[in-house]
């Protein structure tokens, strides 16, 4: 009777881990955010800038597809955000290494409007950073939203012109 149990056990234990893996595509984000100091003396810091900026934004777009949906990037309106505790650490350990990123630019050598969309980047990611320790995860729902309203308002924005358009909103619904 134990070896049943523990082999159904297995697998309901692999089956949950494979559904938490981060996504590839993900992880060689973290890895070119990890990477990007060594860039320093490769172009100009302006030029650095951007190119993390670009970067973040691949990211961002890539690890929320419904923010994604919602501002028209292409692509990814199939999917939904991962939501499982593994995800949300690896979110977590990204934003310190985009802040490390950012840091390795020299503010200084900046034209006055990057220095300000540097400073607000960086506030931004600190102040990320400084509310991890709230656990947001943990209010999927609240008073004024949650999944029970995303939902609705994502499906009804999501593109719908194309034939594509309408498979990828029967995957998105699978998904759910």
């Amino acid at each position: 009777m134990k070896k049943p149990i523990l082999a159904i056990a297995g697998l309901l234990l692999a089956a949950t881990a494979a559904r938490a893996a981060v996504a590839p595509e993900l992880v060689e984000y973290a890895r070119k955010f990890e990477q990007f100091p060594a860039t320093k003396g490769q172009g100009s810091e302006s030029e650095r800038l951007q190119k993390l900026f670009n970067l973040a934004w691949d990211y961002i777009m890539h690890s929320s597809p419904e923010f994604a949906t919602a501002t028209g990037y292409p692509g990814l309106n199939d999917r939904w955000s991962d939501a499982s505790f593994e995800a949300i650490a690896f979110g977590r350990a990204t934003s310190h290494k985009m802040r490390e990123a950012l840091l390795s630019i020299d503010r200084s050598q900046l034209k006055p409007s990057e220095q300000v969309n540097y400073d607000l980047a960086r506030r931004r990611l600190e102040r990320d950073i400084e509310g991890e320790r709230f656990h947001g995860e943990y209010l999927v729902i609240t008073q004024v939203g949650g999944v029970h309203l995303w939902i609705p308002q994502l499906l009804s924005s999501t593109p719908a012109r194309t034939v594509k358009d309408y498979e990828d909103l029967v995957a998105r619904l699978r998904g759910i």
